[in-house]
C-alpha cells in the first residue's frame, strides 16, 4: 500500500523484528525502517556500522531521541514504513508491557496507519541471556488490520487502542490449534 505506515509490534525477543519482516518482498523490506534503542553491541563496531548504512534508526535516550523521532517522521513523510516497538523494551516475564506514545504521535502527526503486530512464543524460543532460539519453539505472528486514530482521540488513547488489539489477538493465539512446524508441510 502507499502512504506511510508504523507497524507496532509487542516485543519479546531480539528477533522480532525479523519475524515482522518475514513475509516482506525485497522492496518492501528496502522502504521499512528500524527504531532501535541503544544496546551496548550497538556502541561500536560492525553491528553500528551495519546500522548506520541501513535502515536502523538508533535512538539514545541519553543524547539523539529528538533526532531519531525525526529520521523516522523523514521515512514515513516519503511514504515509508517504520517498525517501533510501543513497549520501548522487552518483556521481561513474556507478557505484554505499557505501550508508549511516541508510536502514536508519529501516527497522528504524520498521518500514519498504524499496523497492530502481535507475537507469541518468541520469548519461550529466545529468553533473556539466551545467544539462539530454541529450535523447538513455536513463534506466532500476526499482523492486524491497519487502525488510525479517532478525530479528537488522545495520544495515550490511540496507544492504548492499538495495545488491546495486539493483546486481544495474542490471547487468541493461547489456543491455536496448529503449531509453527505444521505450516512447513
Amino acid at each position: 500500500d502507499k502512504g506511510p505506515v508504523i507497524l507496532a509490534p509487542n516485543h519479546q525477543s531480539y528477533c522480532d523484528g525479523l519475524y515482522v519482516c518475514l513475509g516482506f518482498t525485497k522492496s518492501e523490506l528496502y522502504k521499512t525502517y528500524f527504531f532501535a534503542k541503544l544496546r551496548s553491541y550497538l556502541k561500536g563496531g560492525i553491528l553500528r556500522k551495519f546500522a548506520r548504512s541501513s535502515n536502523v534508526v538508533i535512538m539514545d535516550i541519553n543524547d539523539n531521541v529528538n533526532e531519531s523521532i525525526r529520521q523516522i517522521a523523514a521515512a514515513l513523510e516519503k511514504g515509508g514504513r517504520a517498525i517501533i516497538f510501543p513497549e520501548g523494551t522487552r518483556t521481561k516475564d513474556g507478557d505484554i508491557g505499557e505501550f508508549k506514545q511516541t508510536f502514536a504521535i508519529l501516527a497522528k502527526e504524520m498521518g500514519a496507519r498504524v499496523v497492530p503486530v502481535a507475537i507469541r512464543g518468541a520469548y519461550e524460543a529466545l529468553k533473556p541471556g539466551a545467544t539462539f532460539p530454541s529450535p523447538r519453539a513455536d513463534i506466532y505472528v500476526q499482523h492486524l488490520p491497519a487502525m488510525t486514530p479517532l478525530d479528537g482521540e488522545t495520544y495515550s488513547g490511540f496507544a492504548a487502542r492499538v495495545r488491546a488489539a495486539v493483546e486481544k489477538a495474542w490471547e487468541g493465539m493461547k489456543t491455536l490449534p496448529m503449531k509453527c512446524s505444521d505450516f512447513r508441510k
